[in-house]
């Protein structure tokens, strides 16, 4: 399989357009992903800095029979378009193919909404360098101490997730209205991105599926987030349905206690 991963990862020749430079913010402005993912500079191939990516590498087979490398949650922007997507990297093993699927979240002020489904990954040996080539055309590169200087984050908080997800509200199984809220954006591809409010701390996180279960990591970026836990896969299960026709409702048990609410008739939802 590492053969197979090194192959896969290393074949691809970059193309693509070039996108503009993104200012930065204030000299001491930093983005951390936190301890339990990793925290990528984003450019493009000229240099200019883009944005960030919190990486959480998987290694195991996907729901959907394919092997799951990464999954992760994106944000930036190109001149001056905001944007925020969540991705997921796979690769079909009996061939190779790279089967990789990115959505850009909407509404919140970001300038970007859509889906890509054409990305190619080339990596380094050792990851310190991803090269994305197809629908984008960027260079990921590991911070030095898991840390991304001169970036200063200018997103709303999340309410809205566009027309790439579906948009749950989220509340505290428990009955305790005042204990959490928030809101998750679930895309096709079984990864998610959550913000709210629980115990009156703000939080930020990336979900995701796996073969063996479900787990999520927060996104520990002291603006973003006071929460810095880790989820293994399957310390979480999700339970129930949405028919994108009637009101549903996901039960989260396990590590959380949570009920995520899907409304059509309010929010977006995706088959």
């Amino acid at each position: 399989m590492k053969a197979l991963l090194n192959f896969a990862f290393s074949g691809i020749s970059l193309i693509g357009t070039m996108f503009a430079i993104l200012p930065s913010g204030s000299a001491n402005a930093s983005f951390t992903c936190g301890p339990h993912l990793k925290t990528y500079r984003v450019t493009s191939t000229n240099g200019a800095l883009g944005g960030v990516r919190c990486v959480k590498f998987i290694n195991q087979q996907g729901r959907d029979g394919n092997f799951l490398t990464f999954v992760w949650y994106g944000e930036g922007r190109w001149g001056n378009t905001d944007y925020r997507h969540v991705g997921s990297a796979a690769i079909t093993e009996s061939t190779g193919k790279q089967v990789n699927y990115a959505a850009d979240i909407s509404g919140n002020g970001e300038g970007t909404n859509g889906i890509f489904n054409r990305l190619f990954f080339r990596k380094s040996s050792d990851w310190q360098t991803i090269q994305v080539s197809g629908d984008w055309d960027e260079i990921w590169t590991l911070t030095t101490n898991n840390v991304l200087q001169d970036y200063d984050s200018r997103l709303q908080p999340l309410n809205s997730c566009g027309k790439n997800f579906s948009r749950y509200v989220v509340t505290d199984a428990n009955n305790q209205a005042n204990n959490g809220t928030g809101i998750r954006c679930k895309a096709k591809n079984g990864v998610w991105y959550g913000e709210g409010n629980w115990n009156g701390s703000p939080y930020a996180h990336i979900g995701f599926s796996a073969y063996k279960g479900i787990g999520a990591s927060d996104i520990c970026e002291p603006s973003r987030s006071r929460a810095c836990g880790n989820f293994p896969i399957g310390s979480l299960k999700i339970t129930g349905s949405t028919s994108c026709i009637l009101p549903e409702k996901l039960r989260v048990q396990g590590a959380w206690n949570e009920i995520w609410t899907n409304n059509p008739s309010t929010g977006t939802c995706i088959d």
